[in-house]
Formats: structure tokens, sequence, C-alpha cells
């Protein structure tokens, strides 16, 4: 193999060029050694010419000359290239040197070189450089060296090293097709060496496809494949998840050939534990055992990585190794650590980490990984902080990986800003972020709400220079979807296709779900979404006419049966239990409960939960609380244990027909079947009481629900804060809102602005109402808008529609939107202001005609009479 080629000095040589037969003899000695069945069978040595022996002048004659007769195996060996088969061996023989320079060579070559021997000198030199440059993953610069090889007289022409280096270059990058086109473009007859490195190249891309067709362009040329050859094929069908034919190509490889290395069976190793073949897995290193090869603790860690979640057998496999003496190093412990991450065995993999610090086995950038892995999948930021600090001082250099990580787990938690810092840190490191760092910044402005900020990062992703895929282009849909912004979410599909990204069936169907969301037209948007993927050649499944059906179940039952019958006239695709659940979750919409009922009947696959509580949510919707109550006992006869949801689905139907009672019994058999409860369960139960006009019930599982340790919503306070006001039990109201001083901030804006409009209708209590008003003003509570309208119809009914008026300004300011309410109070406010400025008006003209009157009828002073 390339790896034990052995390097000839070029200097051994020079001597043995100067004497025919010691050339020849050398030469053949190391042509039956290298390559004795091609030098014996294909390429028979002969005998030179004779040559006038050393210490006389001459010429050896060119039918001797070294190159002309060597073995495959020897042309291998040494880097001959093109212009090496035109070297004549014009040396000086012994006493032939005239002036301390040889004949036939050129001036200020070096001694006894002419000026083939500086070509070659320049060509090994430069594939040095181009082999340091492809290990470095400096494909470019390996490529600008590659061409200074142009063959001319000022420098030589490359060889099969040079394909060779560059060929590595494009691998080590993942260049896949720079690999194979340099590959199929080279000037000279391709190696064994050459193919298997092409096939690494395809390889690490998961171009397994291509890899086959290598191979069998490998063997059509007539090379034989060897060791190499098949470990990079079967490497790379392992990694594009075709596992099976990669077995399949180790058990043709054990056929075609006796001397398969042991990097071959790690790789058939590697294939069986990805797909989880535990059993062939051992097979192999049995394989490996009987044929007397040495085993390293690679070929146990890939037999580690097979047991999956499998605790027992990982332990038994390190137990094999120690009974052979095989030291355990990094390999072996990551994939120890794996597979107690893969088990949820966090103290066990954060042992074997400390274990590995005290034997002194290198932690590696896999291991932190590994490790910090754990910590974000538990969305622990300061454990994946403190072990990526641990790293750096452990000298191991972070990749984009490790830092992903990090952002992850902020991003899991909302915190943006911290991994925003962690992105600045890592390009301070020179590290270059991918689209998974961006997708997680995404997610993190998803979880804080902050969709602003989330679309600033997808701006800032594409200017970035990216290359996003169709995987980023989807989240992005997804986000906007989220958002409700369905227009932005059509147009970044647009541009996904506009960058030449293509779109597959998951891409499709998130576009066919936003499009659900439309106000209008949203069934005919996702059908022409739904037959653009049909042109597409996308493979159309179930899952895609069941996203098909939703969204046109949202704008109308009609357009989901539509879509429905469109799936049936295909008829290659039987419809599932899904799908019928979409419907029927249509009709329930509806209120359709006569569809509802032929279609339940009418299913021709074993029905779910889902397709009973859709039914159940149907007849509650139509009152009929008895027939949902006989659909749930069929239910259960059918074997389905019924669930937290289905039972709310009940109680909820049994709501909407006020049978408190009825809903109170189904809360008992809950509590009893051991089903949890949570609040939507008591809502439920509270909407019933509230129907048949029992407060008391009412506030009786209100105390329940919190003796159970239920966390109260937005709609369980406002019930019982209605319940009291009924009840005019004012000082409980107060009590639960002092009660709630802990709670967050929103959930404290809502319990305030529910006390004040329920106080705010007794005018005993309006003083009550402004108190706990200017309280949400001191603290820092968000005061909402039924507050707002309930303070300002307050001071409406007082008379003091100037206030009201304030309050209103200062409502705008605030950036809240009225409602009809709201115009409402200020009507009412600007309709009294002109009252009593008519009525002002109108006191003022009282008052200055009375006045006007009495000075018309005052008497006469005395003496005015003249007669």
């Amino acid at each position: 193999m390339y790896q034990q080629r052995v390097r000839f000095p070029a200097k051994l040589f020079r001597p043995c060029l100067r004497t025919g037969l010691a050339t020849t003899a050398l030469l053949s000695a190391l042509s039956l050694v290298l390559c004795p069945h091609s030098a014996t069978q294909k390429y028979r040595l002969r005998s030179p010419s004779p040559v006038k022996l050393p210490g006389s002048p001459g010429i050896v004659s060119p039918s001797s000359r070294p190159y002309g007769w060597l073995s495959e195996g020897i042309r291998r060996w040494l880097p001959l290239g093109r212009w090496g088969k035109e070297v004549r061996a014009k040396v000086t023989v012994g006493a032939g040197r005239e002036g301390g320079r040889p004949r036939g060579g050129s001036p200020g070559r070096g001694r006894g070189e002419g000026n083939g021997g500086g070509m070659f000198r320049v060509l090994v030199e430069t594939n040095k450089k181009i082999g340091a440059l492809g290990r470095a993953r400096k494909w470019q610069e390996a490529l600008s060296m590659f061409q200074d090889l142009r063959g001319d007289k000022r420098s030589p022409s490359p060889d099969i090293i040079s394909y060779n280096h560059l060929i590595n270059a494009y691998a080590k990058c993942a260049l896949w097709q720079k690999a194979v086109l340099c590959l199929e473009t080279m000037k000279i007859n391709p190696d064994t060496f050459l193919f298997n490195t092409a096939i690494s190249a395809c390889g690490r891309k998961k171009e397994w496809g291509r890899a086959l067709e290598l191979f069998a362009k490998l063997e059509s040329l007539g090379l034989r494949a060897d060791s190499g050859s098949y470990s990079s094929v079967i490497s790379a069908l392992t990694r594009g998840g075709e596992w099976e034919r990669a077995l399949a190509v180790g058990e043709e490889a054990k056929r075609r050939s006796s001397r398969l290395n042991a990097v071959v069976y790690t790789a058939l190793i590697n294939a069986a534990a990805t797909g989880r073949q535990w059993e062939k897995a051992i097979k192999v290193l049995d394989e490996i055992l009987y044929s007397g090869m040495r085993v390293d603790s690679v070929a146990f860690s890939a037999l580690i990585t097979a047991c999956g979640q499998s605790i027992e057998q990982a332990e038994a496999v390190l137990r094999k190794m120690d009974h052979l003496n095989l030291r355990r190093d990094s390999y072996a412990y990551n994939a120890l650590i794996g597979v107690y991450a893969k088990a949820y065995e966090w103290d066990r993999a954060m042992r074997e980490f400390e274990v590995m610090k005290k034997k002194g086995v290198r932690r590696n950038i896999y291991t932190y990984n590994t490790i910090i892995a754990m910590q974000t999948s538990d969305a622990n930021a300061e454990g994946a902080e403190w072990l990526f600090r641990e790293m750096q001082r452990d000298g191991v250099r972070a990749d984009v990986i490790a830092y992903n990580l990090r952002v992850n787990a902020l991003a899991q938690r909302g915190e943006r800003e911290k991994a925003l810092a962690v992105v600045q840190e890592m390009n301070k490191a020179l590290v270059r972020s991918n689209k998974f760092t961006y997708d997680f910044l995404i997610t993190a402005c998803e979880a804080a709400e902050r969709f602003d900020e989330g679309e600033e990062t997808f701006n800032e992703m594409v200017k970035s220079g990216v290359r996003m895929d169709v995987v980023s282009f989807t989240k992005h849909i997804k986000f906007y979807k989220e958002r409700g912004e369905w227009q932005k979410a059509l147009r970044t599909f647009a541009r996904m296709l506009a960058s030449n990204v293509r779109a597959n069936d998951v891409s499709y169907k998130t576009l066919i779900s936003v499009c659900s969301t439309i106000p209008q037209g949203a069934a005919n948007a996702a059908t022409a979404v739904f037959l653009e993927m049909q042109m597409s050649d996308i493979r159309i499944d179930v899952t895609a006419y069941n996203t098909l059906i939703s969204a046109c179940a949202n704008e109308h039952w009609s357009k989901a049966v539509r879509a429905f019958k469109l799936m049936r006239r295909n008829g290659d695709i039987p419809p599932n239990v899904v799908t019928y659940n979409a419907l029927l979750s249509a009709f329930e919409r509806s209120g359709e409960l006569d569809l509802c009922r032929r279609l339940f009947r009418s299913m021709d696959v074993r029905r779910n939960a889902l397709s009973y509580a859709a039914f159940i949510n149907c007849a509650g919707r139509a009152g009929e609380w008895q027939t949902a109550s006989k659909v749930f006992l069929t239910m259960k006869s059918e074997g389905i244990r019924p669930e937290t949801d289905l039972y709310n689905s009940l109680i909820t139907a049994a709501s909407r027909s006020s049978r408190w009672e009825f809903s109170q019994n189904i809360l008992r058999e809950m509590v009893s079947e051991g089903v949890p409860v949570d609040s939507r369960t008591y809502v439920a139960l509270m909407r019933a009481c509230e129907g048949g006009r029992r407060d008391g019930e009412l506030l009786k599982a209100w105390e329940d629900a919190k003796s159970r340790g239920i966390i109260p919503d937005a709609t369980m306070y406002d019930l019982v804060v209605q319940a009291q006001t009924r009840l005019g039990l004012w000082e409980d109201t107060l009590a639960l809102l002092s009660s709630n001083t802990d709670k967050a901030t929103s959930q404290q804006s809502q319990l305030y602005s529910l006390v004040i409009s329920s106080l705010a209708s007794e005018p005993t209590h309006h003083d009550t109402c402004l108190r706990l008003f200017e309280d949400m003003r001191r603290k820092p509570i968000r005061i909402g808008l039924e507050a707002y309208n309930s303070v300002m119809r307050i001071w409406a009914e007082s008379g003091l529609w100037e206030r009201s008026l304030e309050l209103f300004d200062d409502m705008i300011q605030t950036s809240l939107q009225p409602d009809s309410q709201t115009y409402d109070v200020m009507i009412g406010a600007y309709t009294k202001r002109r009252e009593e400025e008519a009525q002002k008006r109108v006191a003022e003209a009282e008052a200055a005609a009375a006045s006007l009157k009495d000075n018309m009828t005052d008497p006469q002073p005395p003496g005015s009479n003249i007669e």
C-alpha cells in the first residue's frame, strides 16, 4: 500500500547509473523483491547489451537503459513521470571528465547530473510541497503548485505522485467533484491508489453512488482492487447510510481476495455499527482474531459503537479487549462514553471522563464534544460552559461543533445575548460559523419570542456567505409560519429556489402547512403547492396528502373532502388513520355531526384515541353529551386506554350541556384510574359548574385544583373571580390578588385586570379599583386594555370625563390598540362633556336673560316724571 511505500534517495542510484552491470543487478533485485509476479510474467527481465567496464570511456546502450525495462512495481516506487521515459543514460564512465565537468551534462546542474537530473529534483521538491499543502487542507495553494508543472523546458510534467497529492488535497477538503474530475482528466494512466483516494473523497460527502462508479471503473481498467479500495468503498457506503451494501461489498471482497488487512475488517465493523447489527460486528471481530491479524483499539471502538445503547454489550467488549492485553486509548474511551450518552447514563459517562484524566489518556475534541452534547441536551448551559473552559485548559482547540453546542444550550433557554457573545468569541478564535450556528441563534430568538431579531439573524446568515441548504430554508419557513407571516414564508421558499437549492418533500409539506394560514384561498394555494410537488418528481406519500387535507380543512370541510377524493382517485396510496383524523377534525370544527358520524363508522383502519377525541368533541359541540359518553365507553371496550386529553374532551362535551355532576364523576374516575389531571381538566369542570349556576361547586373545584398542585392559568382565574363576584366575596377576590404577588409579571397583569373589571361593576368598589390601578402603575406591571377600559368607565360614570380623556391619551402612548368598549366609553365621555357644556351654556343664557329682564322691569327713580 501507499502508506508503506519506501522512498529510495536519488543519490543511491547515481553511482549505479554509471555502470550498466551494477544498475541491472540492483534494479533486477528490487524488481523481484517489490513486484515478483509482474517481473517474472508480464515484464520479464532481459540481460542488457555489453557495456564498457569501469575505467574506460563509453556510453550505456539505449536498449539497456535502466528505465526501459522496469517492472510495474518499480515504476510505482520511483517517481518517474512522462519525462523520465525519455531520459537516456548519457553519463560518462569512470575517467571521462574534462575540466572537472561531466560530458553530456549541462553546466551548473550538479555533479554527475544532466538536465534530466535537475528536472527530477524539481519534481521531487514540488511533490513534497503539494503533499504538505494538501495535509494542511490548503487545496488552492496545492493546485497552484501543481499547475506550475507544465512539462516544458523549464519545468517537469506531473507524475503519478503529483496527481496523488492533489487528489488527496481535494479529499481532505471533501471536494469530491474536483477529485473525480482530476482523476478523469489526468494525462497519465492512474493506478489503484489514485482511485482509492478519489473514492475516499466521495465518501466524505456521502456520495456513495459515485464511489461505486469509481470502483467499477477501477476494475474495468484492469487494475486490481486492494484492501484500500475495499475499505474506501465500504466507508463511503457506511457514511451514506447504505450499511447493508457495505456489508455485501465486504463479503465480495472476502471471496475475491484472501489478503485483506485489518482496515477492511474495521470498516466492516463500522458498517455493522451503523446498522446496529451487533451479531454481525462480533462475527467480523472473530474473523480478525481467527486470521491471526493484529487487532488494535480502533476495531474494538467500532464494536463498542455497534452496541448502541446496550451498556452490557459494551462492557463485555471491554472485558474482551482487556483479555487481549490491549490498552484502552482515547478511541475506546470515546466509544464507551458515547454508549453511556446514548443510554442517558450521564453520571457513568462523566465518571469515565474523569478516569481518562487520572490514567493519563488524552481527551481529544471528540471526547469533549460528546460530554458537552450531554449537557446541551439537558439545556445545562452552565455545565457546557465549564466543560468548554476545561477543554481549553486541557490544550484542546475547540472546533465549530463545540461552539455550536454552547450556542444550542443557550438557545434552548432563550438567552440570545449570551448566544451572540459565544458567536463573537468563536469569530475571535478564527473558527468560522456554519449554518448550524445561525440555526441555533434563530431558535434562541424563537424561544425568546423576539421574531424581529430572528429575521435579522437570517439576513446576516445570507450576507455572511454561509451555504444554506434545504434544511436551513425549511427551518426559516417554519419560523415565519409560527409568526403567522405567510407572505414572508412564500418569499423565503422562492429565494430557496432562486439559490439553486432543490426543495425536498419536507420543504413542500411545510409550505403546504403555511398555506393553511392564508386568510382567503388557503385550499387553492395548498393545492397549487401540492401539484408543484408532483411535477417536481418528488415522491408523494401519505403524509403529503394528510398535510394537504389538514390545510384545506382550515378553510372549509368541503375543501378537505375534495382533497380526500383526489387521494382516492390516485389509488396507489391508501389513507391511514391520520387522514381520517384530519377529516374528522374538519367536521368537528364545523359542527357537522352527521358527516362525522358517517365517516367514523366507515373507517377501514383501526381507530386511535385521536379519532375518538374528534368524534367526542363534535358530539359535545352539538350538545349530545350522551352520544359522547357512549362513544367513550365503546373506545374503552376496544382496548384503547384513555389518556388525559381524551378525558378532557369528554368533560368539555359535558360542560357544553352544563352537566356538572357528570363532569365531577369523570374527574373522580380519572383519579381512581391514575390518569393525571391538568389545568384543562379543571377548566372544563369549572365551566360546567358555571353553566349549571353552581358557583359554590366551582370554588370547590378551584380549591381541589390547588390542593393537587395544578398551576392555574388565566382562564381559571377568570372563572374564579367571576364566581366570587357573583357571590359577593370581594374580600376573597382581594385576598386572591394579594396571594399571587410572587407570580410572573404577565400573570399579575391578567389577574389585576380581572379583579378591576369585576369590582368596577359595583359603584361601592370604585375606590378599590382606582387604588389597584395606581398599584399597577407604581409596580412594574403591564396595564392591559381591560384595566384601562374599566377605569375610564369609572371616571366617566363619576362625571370626571377629563380624567377619562387623559387616561385614553396615556393608553395610546403605550401602543395599546383601543377596542369597541374603549370607544364606547370615550363616546360616552364626549357626549357627557357636550351635554355639560350645553347645559352650562343654557345656564349662562338663562342667567343673562334673567338679568336683562330684571333690568327692564326695574322702577323709575323718583322725580323722573315730568308731568
